[in-house]
């Protein structure tokens, strides 16, 4: 298990990355736990993982569980109507992956609380006590008396993220995640078949 200490110093020569891990926070200057907000210290029991073990107790699971999440995942397939016509298509977790996917949701969205830029707030989850939202009125609110908005869709963003991006952003400085656990991580957060990989617990 990688130490707290190791996360948060910083060493001349690893600057870039510890303003990836921390956006330049000065979290990364602490070196006691116990200053650190809510979020902060999940994202560093997410960022200590090296092993199957440490990963299963982050996910308060058994390893048979994880495992089975893993090689055996099972999706429901539906569609929803879309407001301009058309459907969306849904797969939905079954209720054992769903429990996974939710737990390690919540330690991924603690991580990307701690390195969003401030301009983002789709998909955010805010603690209360940070005392910002991250809603549709409050992104609304920076373009009052602009004399022009643009607001665009992407056409099938989630379900063309690849499993390979996944693990090559699991691999990167950003996380830095052994081999095992990137793998075991992509795994758990994709829908696997033959056409494409859709990305599940990505969305609340």
């Amino acid at each position: 298990m990688k130490t707290q200490q190791q996360i948060v110093t910083i060493e001349k020569s690893d600057i870039d990355k510890a303003k990836l891990c921390f956006n330049g926070k000065p979290v990364r200057e602490i070196h006691s736990i116990s200053k650190l907000q809510k979020h902060e210290k999940n994202a560093l029991s997410l960022l200590r993982i090296e092993s199957s073990d440490e990963l299963c107790k982050l996910l308060v699971a058994l390893f048979c569980e994880v495992e089975n999440a893993i090689n055996n995942p099972s999706y429901i397939h539906f569609q929803r109507p879309k407001k301009k016509g058309g459907f969306r298509e849904i797969y939905a977790p079954s209720k054992d992956l769903k429990i996974i996917q939710k737990r390690l949701n919540y330690y991924l969205q603690a991580f990307y609380l701690c390195i969003k830029p401030d301009e983002v707030h789709g998909f955010v989850i805010n603690p209360h006590y940070l005392g910002t939202h991250c809603n549709i009125a409050a992104n609304a609110q920076a373009h009052i008396s602009k004399q022009s908005v643009m607001n665009i869709d992407l056409k099938d963003f989630f379900p063309n993220i690849r499993a390979k991006q996944v693990k090559e952003l699991f691999v990167s400085n950003i996380f830095a995640f052994n081999e095992q656990i990137a793998n075991a991580l992509t795994l758990l957060l994709i829908k696997r078949s033959y056409a494409y990989n859709l990305v599940i617990v990505s969305k609340p």
